[in-house]
């Protein structure tokens, strides 16, 4: 894992590497590809979905919110984008609060459960507008 990318940008950068040598026969590509395969397809789905995810919007408008999202007991949040207010917070299973702020909102928590079975959760929380 790249530290930087993710303590600083919030962005999940790994390295994998699959075999002894550096760079293998082409020959031998393919058998390294079928053999690992399932893993590299099932492991940016389950760090993205396996955890708490949703989206972040407006009760005035139901537009998005970029927001901070933030995890009671944890020093590192992430963000909604600005598009479509989603967020997908990597986490394991578990009881969390899951809180989303922005300025210019009240901010919003809900606690939620990670399910053991890394299908992750979706919460997506609503920010009220501060008058």
């Amino acid at each position: 894992m790249q530290d930087w990318d993710y303590l600083a940008a919030s962005c999940m950068e790994l390295t994998l590497e699959l075999n002894n040598q550096k760079y293998p026969p082409a020959n031998q590509l393919k058998k390294i590809w079928n053999e690992n395969k399932d893993a590299l397809v099932a492991l940016p789905l389950t760090a993205a979905l396996g955890g708490i995810r949703g989206n972040v919007t407006s009760s005035f408008d139901g537009l998005p919110v970029p927001a901070t999202i933030t995890v009671d007991g944890s020093s590192w949040g992430t963000y909604a984008d600005s598009y479509f207010g989603f967020y997908a917070r990597p986490i394991k299973p578990g009881t969390y609060t899951v809180r989303a702020s922005y300025p210019g909102f009240r901010a919003a928590a809900a606690q939620v459960v990670v399910p053991d079975d890394l299908s992750g959760v979706v919460q997506n929380l609503v920010l009220q507008r501060v008058r």
